[in-house]
């Protein structure tokens, strides 16, 4: 994550560094609760910062996926080229765009808030969605595998992997 932060990948970093620390403050919980501790850190434990951590985790892996699928909208470049739209960069779009579009400044900045933070809720669902997506091919990519069709083959019926890979032959008889 904070590897993301120092190559300018900022909502990159901004995934990882959260799914590491809500998983870090879930396992601390867990370990303070475990040692007998109650209140403080061991609340940590409770099952939604749990959930939140897995959450964030898919989000991080997916966040990639939802990006070069152009799942957050598109925007031009200093280039003036066509490119996907980042994470953080389409709700800051979405935020400035509300908010220049109302004339009254105090409402502009508060539907353009709103609006933000609308967008912040679509892109991480498009984040998890885009973790499981992309868990899926995975899963789909290892079951398909022809190794482990072979292994779990091998496990089932030994003999068939000697089939396939030994050619029996027939020893000449003595005359």
């Amino acid at each position: 994550g904070i590897n993301n932060f120092a190559q300018g990948e900022h909502s990159q970093g901004l995934w990882d560094v959260t799914a590491g620390g809500l998983g870090m403050a879930a396992g601390a919980g867990s370990i303070a609760s475990a040692m007998g501790a109650t209140g403080g850190l061991a609340t940590l434990a409770c099952p939604p910062v749990a959930v939140a951590a897995g959450l964030a985790g898919l989000g991080a892996y997916g966040n990639g996926y939802a990006q070069e699928e152009g799942w957050y909208g598109t925007e031009r470049d200093a280039g003036g080229d066509q490119v996907n739209s980042t994470y953080l960069s389409s709700v800051g779009d979405t935020y400035s765009n509300v908010r220049d579009s109302v004339d009254i400044p105090v409402l502009g900045q508060l539907a353009g808030g709103v609006a933000g933070a609308g967008q912040a809720v679509w892109n991480t669902g498009a984040a998890i969605t885009g973790g499981v997506a992309r868990g899926g091919e995975a899963l789909w990519s290892f079951l398909s595998d022809e190794t482990l069709k072979l292994e779990i083959e091998s496990i089932t019926d030994p003999f068939a992997i000697l089939e396939r890979t030994v050619s029996v032959r027939p020893s000449a008889s003595p005359s």
